[in-house]
């Protein structure tokens, strides 16, 4: 009790007047609540609250992913493409001052290859992204040497990636033949 008043702490319990009138009138509605804040709130019409432990079950783990799960994964990729469209908006206009058929050289691919790649793991996404560069540079400095066209460099790195993508594809999944 000494370190709830010292990190503003506060607990009320089933017979306190700010114990929300929604818990009681749930089966096995829990006889204290700990909470930070204000507690009215919690006294509204739509509220949606997640009471867990630090060690939760597997159970636990699900039910709280199927809550909250869904609307964090929609609201961050909603965010995500929203910032990426408005930074691909500034590097495609921002060179020129007009938004032109192909002034984006292929970068939006490149993403979502390097994204693949690593995982979806942003650390790992750092690492994939220096070899894509590594990739296309050395690419580009074969075709130089050989006298080749420049978009040799683009075929050899594409090729390359495709082989990546393919064997984690098939390294991961099964292909079934014959009937259900």
């Amino acid at each position: 009790m000494k370190g709830m008043d010292e990190s503003k702490i506060c607990m009320v319990t089933m017979d306190d007047e700010l114990y929300p009138p929604q818990l009681r009138d749930i089966p096995s509605p829990p006889k204290q609540l700990y909470y930070i804040g204000d507690i009215t709130l919690a006294s509204g019409t739509a509220c949606v609250a997640m009471v867990g432990a630090r060690r939760c079950s597997e159970y636990g783990r699900y039910v709280a992913e199927k809550m909250a799960g869904k609307k964090v994964i929609i609201r961050t990729v909603m965010l995500s493409g929203a910032l990426c469209g408005v930074a691909g908006l500034m590097l495609v206009a921002g060179a020129s001052h007009t938004v032109t058929g192909s002034p984006a050289g292929g970068r939006g691919f490149t993403a979502v290859m390097v994204s693949w790649m690593a995982k979806f793991d942003p650390i790992i996404m750092i690492l994939t992204s220096f070899l894509i560069v590594f990739l296309e540079q050395g690419a580009g400095q074969i075709s130089t040497v050989f006298g080749l066209n420049t978009a040799f460099a683009d075929i050899i790195t594409g090729i390359i990636i495709i082989f990546i993508i393919g064997s984690e594809f098939f390294a991961n999944y099964k292909i079934a033949v014959g009937r259900r």
